[in-house]
């Protein structure tokens, strides 16, 4: 949004000041909603003041003037005529048209961007506009009006949007640098001297099926070996008409100008069958289908394989638990398989190993008549069979420990089997407890591998029911812990995950 600068007795309303410091001159062309303007020339004639604009100019999309908004909606008749100062021009989407004479004679301007909201060019618009290198026309221009591009001889390259009806008389005449045209389909009527002059004019390629009206002048002083590329069902319509066939001789071809594009994705292991294709690997490829005319027609394919993924996973559940695992709930250890669709399509498969963790001690003790043993803080004298859960600090399966206590008559050689041992949590994966109940002598409690090799050394002196076995930084495997004293010797196996 642009703020205004004082107002003259001139022929234009307003002049505003752009942000680059540039002034721009507009004449009102509409004081009620929408309130609009076009860009003009400063003073009674685009003559006065031949190079009021010099440089960049940036068309803005709006201006305030007195407080009100207006939208630049057009480029005035002769605004930038004789400008040569000019080396470029960005207008706005808000600009719907272009007037004669806008950029007449502009012979240093190099470059246009036209917004995509411009329906018509008027005449003579960017005549003799010299150092033009391209030139590129929106889809939004339906109109082009005579002698609109004539002479803008540095031009090299002309694209026209698909919407261009009509191409007015002489409106690239004289564009001596460009060596081809694209005429789009939309194109209904051609003028009378379109691209005369254009010396070194080599390929046309015309989309319109059905031949438009054209005149010996249209293509006349060009190039003498000049190729005309039309759509393939009209190759004949175009030999047949007088004008074109004599502007063009023999060198009239029919070629297919829609080129289909394909995107397809399939699954990994899949092949794509159709349309002249055989793949199973992503990438690019291109399929030609000829016909006996020689109209070929081009298919490109864009092929992407999407991955199925295999996943293995491990899991553990305490005994007695459940595991859902797809539309199943499991209870026991095994090896399970469940297949998922993705959102493209193509299935995923799951395997699961699980394992039910059960930690169990199962122990037997022989006691004399009149003695006790202390099974984790009870003091028991009597037969039976005794159970202790214990619960876990790591994995969260709790261990069970069974004592079958016998009292009777023992010999001392029995004396070991006073002695209650348990090993929890068994397997583990942090440290594990040695519980001994019953130890009367001090004891020596080494951890061995399954080579019999020591790896700690501790002490349980009589009385002690518990000791932690560091067990936490040990690599998996089996290990053993073996208890020794003057009373007995026990060994436990151990497990750690």
């Amino acid at each position: 949004m642009l703020l205004s600068i004082g107002v003259q007795v001139f022929a234009h309303d307003f002049e505003a000041v752009n942000s680059d410091g540039k002034t721009i001159y507009y004449n009102i062309t509409s004081s009620t909603e929408p309130r609009t303007v076009a860009v003009t020339y400063q003073g009674t004639s685009a003559s006065l003041y031949p190079n009021e604009y010099t440089g960049e100019i940036n068309i803005p999309s709006t201006v305030t003037y007195s407080g009100v908004v207006y939208d630049v909606t057009s480029i005035g008749d002769g605004a930038f005529q004789f400008c040569n100062g000019i080396t470029s021009v960005t207008i706005p989407n808000s600009v719907t048209s272009i007037g004669n004479y806008a950029f007449h004679y502009c012979s240093s301007l190099t470059s246009v961007a036209m917004g995509n909201s411009i329906a018509s060019i008027g005449y003579f618009a960017f005549q003799d506009c010299s150092s033009l290198t391209s030139i590129t026309i929106p889809n939004s221009v339906t109109s082009i009006g005579d002698n609109a591009f004539r002479a803008c001889s540095g031009a090299t390259s002309i694209t026209m949007g698909n919407s261009v009806a009509s191409i007015g008389n002489s409106t690239f005449r004289e564009c001596s640098g460009i060596t081809s045209i694209t005429i789009p389909s939309s194109v209904t009527s051609i003028g009378v001297y379109a691209f005369a002059g254009c010396t070194n004019l080599d390929t046309v390629i015309c989309k319109v099926e059905n031949p438009v009206t054209i005149y010996a002048s249209t293509f006349s002083n060009t190039y003498s070996g000049k190729k005309l590329f039309v759509p393939c069902s009209s190759t004949s319509l175009y030999n047949n008409n007088d004008v074109w066939s004599s502007s063009f001789g023999e060198n009239i071809f029919g070629v297919v100008f829609d080129t289909t594009y394909l995107n397809v994705s399939i699954c990994q292991g899949e092949e794509y069958n159709d349309n002249g294709f055989t793949e199973s690997t992503a990438g690019l490829y291109t399929y030609t289908l000829t016909t006996m005319d020689g109209c070929d027609s081009t298919i490109n394919l864009d092929l992407s394989v999407r991955e199925k993924y295999y996943l293995s996973i491990c899991d553990t559940i305490c005994e007695g638990s459940t595991y859902t695992f797809g539309d199943n709930v499991l209870t026991t250890s095994g090896t399970y398989t469940d297949t998922l669709q993705s959102e493209y399509g193509c299935d995923s498969v799951i395997v699961l190993t699980l394992t039910t963790v059960s930690y169990h001690t199962d122990t037997t003790i022989n006691i004399s008549l009149g003695e006790s043993i202390v099974f984790f803080g009870q003091t028991l004298t009597e037969s039976g069979t005794y159970f202790q859960t214990v619960p876990s600090v790591t994995d969260g399966c709790d261990s069970t420990v069974t004592l079958n206590l016998i009292v009777g008559c023992t010999a001392l050689s029995d004396i070991e089997s006073k002695i209650a041992v348990g090993v929890y949590p068994n397997p583990t994966e942090e440290n594990t407890i040695l519980n001994v109940e019953g130890l009367t002598t001090d004891a020596q409690v080494l951890l061995t591998d399954i080579q019999g090799r020591t790896i700690k050394t501790y002490t349980m002196k009589a009385g002690d029911r518990t000791l932690e076995i560091e067990t936490s930084n040990m690599i998996s495997g089996a290990y053993y812990i073996r208890i020794i004293s003057n009373a007995f010797t026990r060994t436990e196996k151990i497990i750690k995950r």
